[in-house]
């Protein structure tokens, strides 16, 4: 490091190590002496550190290893020894030689026998007047087809579907071969494939460490240190051990994590200390086992090496130690990626799958190459090394031929030497589904060559698989149950403005319906049951509930915030309370009893959830203290004589329900709709009581953007305020008189209920509209589909709700033109009743 100067700036990123020894290797084969240009006067300092480097290696390498320069040079010297040791030499249909061994090879040459049978339009021009005899390639005329798939997985899938066909056919493995210019795009769907299928297909390029159980292993535990252990990565990393069998975190028993929350984050020591204290007590030295892994993976990658010789046992450890040697531990996924195996398959009695420029020195009978599409064979790449630009080479070059111009010498070689059958496949898109257009090699083919541009989906008659097979007989596919049913479906959404049993029409009196509009309501469901009767029933008669996983973050999202601030409210509410309310504390009280809170809930908050980092915490922790100040601190009661109370609930079954300890009622008590049956449970977020006057004031808190909110149900979308009044009627007498709502956040007046009667009537009607539509049987979406939280669009197609809707709209709306009505306020109870 000291000796380099420009490129000591990206010595410590990933991937330095791989293009450093790739240039030293061109430089080393192109023939150049890095030393002398070095040394030359007025060279480039790039030519210092390519030295630096050179050294570098000489000093890494093992006792007795030589640098390529110098084992010719050794070589060299010895070439009177070469009768003795090697006899005849023959270059079997090698292409190219490079630069650094052509003087070896013509001296070689002077002294042994030695023949060369070049691939078809290969060229040696440098041999010329050389001793080495050229051997003739007799050409072939193999029969030529072009095949044309969707993508390469689409091209993998029918090249295997054409090796099984020979091999039924009688065409012996070890005469079929699969090849692309580049095979990295294709390897993922070829190994996946080949296993599945169970064909004998030989890797001549080796299988990626990452696809075995012990890479698999290998990388989970990198994703773990350089991302943090929270529990998604743990499970993984201990799931991969029982697939390498590791014999320390392989040989923990499965249920080791049954009592983890499968949603909490545990991003910290701290947060797993706590989520293991059950498994400590059934099983201590399972959870110590656990929690010593959590904290050497919580060390990050500084202590790389310590985690290998601690965690990793065998080829996991190995690859882990090689990994480290290529690179940083920053880069150990990426190092970990590149790193291949040879596979178990003989090649001499296997189809072999190979990169172009091995198939070369390979001829099989029954070739098939994969991805001929202008961008990738040729290749359109710059040939100019990323660390020696041609520039500083001057004259010299670091290769004879262009890469296109190898591509394209390969490609036709393969095409002259292959004997019996050659197919060429061209994806029409590529892998990130852009368009592909056709290679130019393509072009040269002779005209009578058979294109097939779109291959039959039916009558594969060799299937790879079971659900291949399925997928190529349509005819069957077809009669598939299941396959009907969706089928179906999407007509019915996409095609049939009616009403059908894909839109949610069931029969009256269906049990699930019963069952959830037998349940204690809130103001969320009852929304979705006006709004939305069919997210009503998936939510609340189906159990379909979204997901909510703590993940780490980098700031609270809305609904968290809002959690936050509740949470601060109803603390410093009941801390008021205890104080003799707020007639009896003062502001600068107030403020000591919400900062007093914040720090409790903020403590708590960081022991069992993520949060943000440190200075997008405090700030989150600012900002919802002085909005839980500024909304106790509006219309706080001080003149009325009320006392406050703060998340007092109403409707809660019996164990659910808290023990009065003062307040208004006790949890557990009924609360029903008005003229239903139909029971209803909230938490009030704060309740003002004037017991003496018989007044009552509910104030629900909002601690999001304002939105503009009518005075009365807005149409379904605002119902707090009404059950709220209800349940305080109900609970404390039809004489109290009820003030009920919202506070915004920085709002300078509450939004209040303007005619709380008018209002429970209207719900009341509402109410009763939909759970008869219900009742017979009209499971259909309402307007509320559309929204961007609702939980039932995942039932849609993916065409989204909105263009769902726009079909069904009239048919949708000519049942609920009633309810509309009602919610809208153009028509009264008894009007509905009519």
């Amino acid at each position: 490091m000291a000796r380099l100067h420009d490129l000591a700036r990206i010595a410590d990123l990933p991937g330095f190590a791989q293009a450093a020894s790739a240039t030293l290797s061109a430089v080393w084969h192109a023939g150049i002496d890095v030393e002398a240009r070095a040394a030359a006067p007025g060279a480039d300092v790039r030519w210092s550190e390519l030295a630096a480097l050179q050294e570098h290696v000489r000093a890494a390498a093992p006792r007795g290893a030589l640098l390529p320069p110098e084992l010719v040079a050794a070589a060299m010297a010895r070439l009177h020894m070469a009768p003795r040791l090697l006899g005849h030499v023959q270059l079997e249909l090698l292409d190219e030689v490079p630069p650094l061994y052509r003087p070896l090879l013509a001296s070689l040459a002077d002294v042994v026998s030695t023949t060369w049978r070049l691939p078809a339009r290969a060229q040696a021009e440098w041999a010329t007047g050389t001793s080495i005899r050229f051997l003739e390639t007799p050409a072939a005329q193999p029969e030529l087809s072009v095949e044309s798939c969707a993508d390469p997985a689409h091209e993998v899938l029918v090249a295997l579907r054409w090796v099984r066909r020979l091999l039924v056919d009688g065409v012996p493995a070890e005469q079929i071969a699969v090849a692309a210019i580049n095979t990295v795009v294709y390897d993922d769907h070829m190994q996946n494939l080949a296993a599945s299928s169970r064909l004998p297909i030989h890797f001549a390029n080796g299988i990626s460490f990452v696809s075995t159980p012990a890479g698999q292993f290998s990388a989970a535990m990198a994703d773990a240190l350089l991302n943090g252990p929270d529990q998604q990565r743990v499970r993984r990393l201990i799931s991969c051990a029982y697939g390498a069998e590791d014999p320390q975190l392989g040989a923990l028993p499965p249920e080791w994590c049954e009592d983890l929350a499968p949603d909490a984050a545990l991003g910290s020591i701290g947060h797993w200390s706590r989520a293991l204290g059950k498994l400590r007590e059934k099983a201590p030295r399972t959870a110590e086992l656990v929690l010593r892994l959590v904290t050497d993976l919580a060390a990050g990658p500084a202590h790389a090496a310590t985690v290998a010789e601690s965690w990793l046992t065998g080829k996991a450890q190995e690859a882990w130690r090689v990994a480290l040697a290529e690179g940083p531990a920053e880069a150990l996924p990426n190092s970990l990626q590149r790193m291949r195996l040879t596979d178990d398959a003989d090649p001499a009695s296997s189809v072999i799958w190979a990169p172009a420029a091995s198939l070369l020195a390979w001829p099989r009978a029954h070739v098939r190459l994969l991805g001929l599409s202008a961008r990738s064979w040729p290749r359109r790449s710059s040939d100019e090394d990323p660390l020696l630009p041609q520039r500083l080479l001057g004259s010299q070059t670091l290769q004879d031929r262009t890469t296109a111009r190898r591509d394209t010498d390969r490609f036709f070689a393969l095409v002259s030497q292959t004997a019996n059958k050659v197919v060429l496949s061209r994806p029409r898109r590529g892998s990130d589904g852009r368009k592909q257009s056709i290679s130019p090699l393509l072009r040269d083919l002779p005209a009578d060559t058979p294109t097939f541009e779109h291959l039959p989906r039916e009558g594969t008659e060799h299937a790879l698989t079971e659900a291949d097979r399925r997928a190529s007989n349509l005819t069957e596919l077809q009669q598939d149950p299941a396959l009907r049913r969706a089928r179906q479906a999407f007509r019915a959404h996409y095609h049939d403005a009616s009403l059908t049993p894909h839109d949610g029409v069931v029969r009256a009196g269906h049990p699930v319906v019963r069952r959830a509009l037998g349940r204690r309501h809130s103001a969320t469901s009852l929304r979705k049951l006006l709004l939305n009767p069919h997210g009503f029933i998936a939510r609340y008669g189906l159990g379909w509930e979204e997901p909510q996983p703590e993940v780490d973050v980098l700031d609270l999202d809305a609904a968290s915030r809002g959690s936050l601030i509740h949470e601060v409210l109803e603390a410093s509410l009941t801390a008021v309370q205890h104080r003799g309310g707020f007639s009896d504390v003062s502001p600068a009280e107030l403020e000591r009893i919400v900062a007093e809170a914040m720090h409790d809930i903020a403590t708590q908050w960081e022991l069992t959830r993520p949060v943000p980092p440190k200075v997008a915490w405090q700030f989150e922790l600012r900002r919802a203290a002085d909005m839980a100040l500024e909304m106790l601190s509006f219309s706080s009661g001080d003149a009325d004589g009320m006392r406050s109370y703060a998340e007092v609930k109403f409707g809660y079954a019996a164990h659910d329900a808290d023990p009065p300890n003062g307040y208004p009622w006790w949890a557990g008590a009924d609360v029903k709709l008005p003229g239903t049956e139909l029971r209803l449970r909230g938490i009030i977020d704060r309740l003002d009581l004037d017991p003496e006057r018989k007044l009552v004031r509910v104030i629900d808190y909002k601690t999001g953007k304002p939105r503009k909110v009518g005075g009365g149900l807005d149409q379904g979308e605002e119902l707090q305020r009404t059950l709220y009044t209800v349940a305080v009627k109900q609970l404390l007498g039809e004489e109290y008189s009820v003030e009920a709502g919202l506070l915004f956040a920085g709002a300078t007046e509450m939004v209040a209920l303007e005619d709380p009667a008018a209002s429970v009537e209207q719900l009341t009607s509402a109410v009763r509209e939909a759970a008869r539509l219900l009742e017979e049987g009209l499971v259909a979406p309402g307007p509320a589909i559309t929204d961007g939280y609702e939980e039932a669009v995942l039932a849609y197609p993916a065409a989204g709700p909105g263009y769902y809707y726009q079909v069904k709209r009239e048919a949708l709306e000519a049942p609920r033109r009633t309810l509309d009505m009602l919610l809208r306020g153009d028509l009264d109870g008894e009007g509905a009743q009519a």
